[in-house]
Parts: C-alpha cells; structure tokens; sequence
C-alpha cells in the first residue's frame, strides 16, 4: 500500500503546485486578444443629428468628413422585398405620414409626398 501511495502522493503535490503557479501566472497559458480593429468613434444614423437628414448619403458623406470609424444604419424590408434605409419601423417622425415600412410597396413609393418643412430633424434628447 505505501508504495502506490508515494508516487499517488507525489503526482498530487506536483499537479496542486502546477494549478496554484498556473492559477497566479495566467499569462502564461492565456495571453491578451490583440484587436485587429480599433474603433474611436461610430456614427449613428451617420452622425450629427439635426444637420443632416439621418440614414441618408448626405450624412454619412457628413460622418466621413469628420473623420468617422464606421457607420451605423438600419434596415427595413417593404412588402414586396426591397430594403429601405431608415432608422424606425413606423416613418410619422420622419415624415409626418403614419405608415409602416413592412406594410408598403417600394414600386408604388413609400411614403406620399409630404411638404418639405416636415421633414426636418429635430434634434434627440
């Protein structure tokens, strides 16, 4: 019996040292994630809200111009599936128009034509 303990005993201590030494060392099995990325700064809806019309070219164009690391849009499918850019499912903040994106036919236009003082962007708080 003493001699399965021994060696039993040894094996023991060494795997308990190895997992104490592991455990306050974990650089050493586990080193640090290099990002291949680095983003400092993400434009939503393409940025500035209320000197552009958001999710359009012009504000992204606007993003690009002060310096921006991505862009952020949302998406929306029309009934008969074409995707459309807008932020909200629902265009009345957008438009003044109560209608749902998923409800409407792209061929036949989204929204009426509403006047252009409508359109403007307020600004969030």
């Amino acid at each position: 019996m003493e001699q399965l303990c021994v060696p039993l005993l040894t094996v023991l201590t060494g795997y308990v040292l190895t997992s104490l030494y592991l455990l306050r060392n974990p650089k050493l099995l586990h080193r640090k994630k290099s990002l291949h990325f680095h983003c400092r700064h993400i434009a939503h809806r393409g940025g500035e809200v209320g000197r552009t019309i958001e999710n359009t070219l012009e504000a992204f164009d606007n993003a690009l111009a002060y310096f921006t690391d991505m862009l952020e849009l949302d998406c929306h499918m029309t009934q008969d599936g074409q995707v459309v850019v807008s932020h909200d499912q629902n265009l009345l903040r957008q438009t003044g128009v109560e209608v749902d994106i998923a409800d409407r036919d792209y061929a036949n236009g989204i929204v009426p034509i509403v006047e252009p003082e409508i359109l403007q962007t307020e600004p969030m708080i």
